[in-house]
């Protein structure tokens, strides 16, 4: 079967109705994969025409591109990490503090990465970035 947006979208425009429902089209996008850049645009049933975009955030994560969110998560975690400045340098155990790092710290820069889609250098960096946090990069910090 043919792929064919539009008659996809105007059967689910039917079924809302059916069920007294209604898509918002200025909320509603679109983003196409492994398509060429001169496809037809998709349209409502109205024929308001739907925005196509590149990339979009579901669920706290973007959907194209698993680096954007990675880095971006690396500064949510570093932030995170930042705030704890009293933690760091208390008197509590080295030990006490891995584990506040890991619980808030680690638990951020890891949110969604069982999605993200790996290269091999990509892949390395989250552990990397850990080793370097939890061990070396806050050696200074547990002094």
């Amino acid at each position: 079967m043919a792929y064919r947006p539009n008659a996809l979208l105007t059967s689910l425009e039917t079924a809302a109705a059916k069920a007294g429902l209604f898509l918002n089209i200025k909320k509603t996008k679109y983003m196409t994969f492994n398509e060429d850049d001169n496809h037809l645009p998709i349209c409502s049933s109205d024929g308001t025409q739907l925005k196509d975009v590149s990339d979009f955030r579901y669920l706290g994560s973007y959907i194209a591109d698993s680096k954007k969110d990675f880095l971006i998560r690396k500064g949510l975690a570093w932030n995170a990490c930042n705030k704890l400045h009293n933690i760091w340098h208390s008197n509590i155990a080295n030990t006490t503090k891995l584990v506040f790092f890991r619980a808030c710290v680690e638990s951020i820069l890891l949110y969604g990465a069982e999605t993200w889609t790996m290269k091999k250098r990509v892949s390395r960096s989250p552990r990397r970035h850990i080793h370097q946090a939890s061990y070396e990069g806050t050696e200074h910090l547990m002094a």
